[in-house]
């Protein structure tokens, strides 16, 4: 039931759900150059921010994804550290093809925020550090937990049992938690800039989505969900009131909590309904062009998650925020960040052609 193309669906809303985060969420980045007009207010609340601070969810989307699928790849074959090497492949190859060239443009115009010392040039390449864009920060702990994937999938794919593997999401989380705790102790403050103990703590704050999208996949979740949702009609009733629960509770909890990405960690146990919402209403009659169009946008998401915030923050920012109205701007920004990704396809494919043949 859910299938390949339903994850690039949901990398579809994921990717649009950030976009719209880090237009709208972060408005000391976009500066006083460009206006847009709000939503609206409801209760005195800008509508329009408390939406860009939901949109944060990406992020564990794209990680329940990651593991969900990350574990199907692996159960298919025995060769696990071969799939894992060529989906870490994949992601390096759309890497290099928007560093490189962007990197060259930003240097052009005396942008470029790293030194281009030997190090420095070294450790963004291979994405160890990742200075030339804030928001790819993401990309680091993300290749670190795909290369240490293999032994965790020997072991979890050989001890099945149920009640273990919920007792090892438990722990993760109980993990992650204490993490915080160490990270405000005083006595550690000098650990907090080196750079991987900075990595370490953003791949635990990453595994519970991860693991419980390898959970879900293990024991085939999300499908007997979608079936309990099928079989009882009001299922998408209390589904949907669940996320409205889960939308109010995050955006309370964000002026509560002192560490915001305490909130990221435990979006996870959203996901599940969360992707059987979304596999529902993009098969309702009227919703094919939805379906068509999430799909589409799901396949150049990460170049557009590589790309949207050099456009929005720095390249053309009048030109992103010229529609005026969110809806207009989050669109726009998406086609931008899609031509490009056919233009740089299209110049990546006219460089490996004279080296096409000897390659094969």
């Amino acid at each position: 039931m859910f299938s390949r193309e339903d994850t690039k669906i949901f990398k579809g809303v994921a990717i649009i759900l950030m976009v719209y985060h880090h237009l709208f969420y972060f408005p000391e980045r976009i500066g006083y150059e460009v206006s847009y007009e709000t939503i609206g207010q409801i209760a005195g609340v800008n509508v329009t921010y408390w939406l860009a601070l939901i949109g944060n969810v990406c992020l564990a989307m794209f990680l329940f994804l990651g593991g969900y699928g990350t574990y199907l790849s692996c159960e298919k074959t025995d060769k696990i550290c071969s799939v894992i090497k060529q989906k870490t492949f994949n992601l390096y190859q759309i890497y290099w093809k928007v560093l490189i060239p962007f990197a060259v443009i930003f240097w052009a115009k005396g942008w470029l925020n790293f030194a281009l010392s030997g190090r420095d040039v070294f450790l963004n390449l291979m994405a160890l550090k990742v200075s030339f864009c804030a928001e790819w920060w993401f990309l680091t702990p993300y290749l670190l937990l795909m290369i240490c994937y293999p032994p965790f999938h020997l072991f979890y794919r050989k001890y099945r049992h149920l009640k273990a593997d919920i007792l090892i999401l438990f722990i993760i989380d109980g993990l992650v938690w204490e993490q915080y705790h160490i990270q405000e102790n005083t006595s550690l403050v000098h650990f907090r800039d080196d750079l991987w103990y900075e990595n370490a703590k953003r791949v635990m704050q990453q595994m519970p989505a991860f693991v419980l999208g390898c959970f879900f996949a293990k024991y085939n979740l999300l499908n007997k969900l979608i079936e309990v949702f099928l079989k009882y009609k009001i299922s998408w009733l209390i589904g949907a009131e669940y996320l409205i629960l889960w939308m109010v509770i995050r955006c309370l909890a964000n002026d509560i909590i002192n560490y915001p990405d305490k909130i990221v960690v435990y979006d996870s146990f959203w996901m599940p309904i969360m992707a059987v919402m979304v596999w529902g209403v993009v098969r309702l009659k009227y919703a094919v062009w939805l379906k068509q169009l999430l799909r589409y946008i799901g396949q150049y998401s990460t170049v557009i998650w590589l790309t949207h915030t050099l456009f929005a923050y720095s390249l053309c920012k009048k030109l992103i925020f010229y529609p005026k109205y969110p809806i207009f701007i989050v669109a726009e920004t998406i086609l931008i960040c899609i031509l490009t990704a056919k233009i740089l396809d299209f110049g990546y494919s006219l460089i490996r052609r004279p080296f096409r043949g000897r390659l094969h």
